[in-house]
């Protein structure tokens, strides 16, 4: 808490008081109610094709010419503009990997 800001009662009195209030199973009751959460184990397949696809229409886009002048390492040919469209492309490419990382992960 900031030095500066005044002692607020009310979170003073919900950070002291960290006892479990009885609801008489009321929590339990209505957790034990909720409907379970099938994984569809069609997911994995679809966010790897999901990002496969993804991948190929970056890749369609993708700066040839510039990758390729970069790989040979023709100086000549490299621009400012050919690496940052390399680098985009890139960007691009990693960031629809790690979102499907992120979606493989996430539960449901």
């Amino acid at each position: 808490m900031n030095e500066h800001e005044p002692n607020d009662s009310l979170d003073a009195l919900l950070r002291d008081q960290a006892a479990y209030i009885d609801d008489n199973g009321f929590t339990r009751r209505v957790l034990t109610a909720l409907p379970r959460r099938r994984r569809s184990a069609l997911r994995p397949a679809i966010v790897l094709g999901a990002t496969a696809l993804a991948c190929a229409l970056t890749v369609l886009g993708f700066p040839t010419g510039e990758v390729l002048a970069i790989a040979r390492l023709d100086f000549s040919a490299i621009t400012v503009s050919s690496v940052s469209a390399v680098a985009a492309a890139l960007v691009a490419i990693g960031s629809i990997v790690w979102r499907a990382v992120a979606a493989s992960d996430s539960p449901g």
